[in-house]
Order: C-alpha cells, then structure tokens, then sequence
C-alpha cells in the first residue's frame, strides 16, 4: 500500500513537471515570437530582415529611400530605384536614357551645321571689306570678352589673311577668364599667303553657353586679316570698373598662349573675324 501512494506521488509529480515544461515552453514561444516576428503593435522589422525598421508610412519610404540632398530626386536606371543627385543652379532636367542635370540649349554639333563667327557671335557685317593688323606688337595678346549663348562643338577655326608675311603666323584661343588657362586654343596658322586659313583642332572642344575672352595674337605685325575696325565709341559704351576689351599683361610665345591673360587693358584695338565651326 506504501508502495503504490510512492509510486502515484511520483507519477502525479512527473505529470506537473510535464505540465510545468510545456507552459514555459509555450512562455518562450510566445516571447521569441514577439521579439522575433512580426505582429501588430509589435516591434518593426529591420531593413536587414526585409523591414524599413519603422512605424509609419513616410518614415518607411524615408528609410528606403536613395535622396540624401535637399533636391535629390529617384530614377529607375534598369535594375534599381536610384539617386540622381540635384543638379547645379539654372540647370533643367534632361531625359535620354539617363536623366542629367543640364542646360536646356540649341547645340551646334553637326559638321558644316552651326558656327561661331568671333567677335560678334550671330552674324557677320554686312561690309566685311575691311582689313585689320592682328596686333601692333609681335607676340601681343588682345582680347575681346562675348557671351555664348548656345552650345558648340568647335572642329576648326578659320581666318581671312590678307597682307602676308613671310615666316610668320598669328594664332586664336578662347579663355573662360582673365585667371585660367585657354580651353581652345589653335596653334599656330601662317600668315605667308593671302587665303582662307584654317586650323583643325586635334580634339573637338565643346564651348557651354557661358561667358568667354576671345584672345588672337601674332608673330607678325604686318600681317592683317578681314575684320572690324572699333571705335572709342563703340569701346567706352562697356569698358567701365573691367576692360572688357584691349590688351593682356601676358604675351604669346612663338604662337603659344600665356597660361592666363592676367589683367586687361582697354585699348582700342582692331579685332578680326574667326570663324568656328563643328
């Protein structure tokens, strides 16, 4: 009798630890699952695990989200959703297969469509007889500033020499200012015959709308070309605080530009005519 009451204690004792092992089994269950799983009014799910790792919808897509700049706007390049960051001020979005920042302009790019005739950008006069020195100095650097207002591929550069020199030449270059080297720049182009002259660049330049130096020297002082004849007139309507137009500290060599133009000097210079072309 002793025996069985031992035997029922330890079986009644064996159930409750049974029942105890299982209650806290199902305590932990529950506890991993709040803390490990996703259920409402539970704790977010991190990006890691597939989640955002917040609470709202904004703050959601906010997490997600490539932008990192006030601006920054989403493109999808194929594969992904992906940053495009914002572009510099006065820039329009542009389309293609990539979205770019840039200006919005007419591109002058097309072999023998599109051309630049410096100093005067539009057109050329309506009398184009009249013939100018390249410079009053050998080796001189005169300079005439212009606005571009579009965009252009520039292949090569064309000049109209009339009276010649022997062993001479004169040269063309563009600047982006008086502080920074040339972005264009033609070497150098013999003024020995009476002809169309015309350097081809070894590599096209693209000239951006912007504001420029056009910038002419020559070797030669005798030497002149088709172009125009300005006035004191014509030069104090913008020579103001600036010179906008005259002559550069910095001096050519051997038909090679200075590294920068340095400071202007009004001068009331003759200018002739180059023609750029894609």
């Amino acid at each position: 009798m002793i025996l069985k009451k031992i035997v029922y204690g330890f079986s009644l004792l064996a159930v409750i630890i049974l029942l105890s092992d299982a209650y806290l089994n199902a305590q932990n269950r529950d506890f991993n699952l709040r803390n490990n799983a996703y259920y409402p009014g539970g704790t977010d799910v991190a990006i890691a695990d597939g989640g955002t790792g917040q609470s709202t919808k904004t703050e959601a897509f906010d997490a997600l989200a490539p932008p990192t700049t006030t601006g920054d706007t989403i493109y999808y390049n194929g594969t992904d959703n992906v940053r495009l960051a914002i572009g510099a001020a006065g820039t329009a979005l542009k389309g293609g297969t990539t979205p770019s920042w840039g200006y919005q302009v007419a591109n002058a790019s097309t072999v023998d469509l599109g051309w630049l005739l410096l100093p005067t950008v539009f057109f050329a006069p309506t009398n184009a007889s009249t013939l100018v020195e390249f410079v009053g100095v050998a080796n001189q650097v005169r300079v005439h500033q212009f606005v571009l207002p579009f965009r252009i591929t520039v292949s090569d550069i064309r000049v109209r020499v009339e009276a010649i020199e022997a062993g001479k030449a004169c040269a063309f270059a563009i600047y982006r200012d008086t502080v920074s080297a040339p972005v264009l720049e033609t070497g150098a182009m013999s003024v020995a015959a009476a002809a169309v002259v015309t350097a081809d660049l070894a590599t096209d330049v693209v000239l951006e709308p912007d504001v420029y130096y056009f910038a002419w020297t020559s070797t030669s002082t005798i030497a002149t070309a088709r172009g125009l004849s300005s006035s004191s007139n014509y030069q104090s309507l913008w020579d103001d605080t600036v010179a906008q137009a005259g002559n550069a500290t910095n001096a050519s060599v051997a038909s090679v530009f200075p590294a920068t133009l340095g400071t202007v000097t009004y001068a009331n210079n003759t200018i002739p005519f180059a023609l750029m072309k894609p």
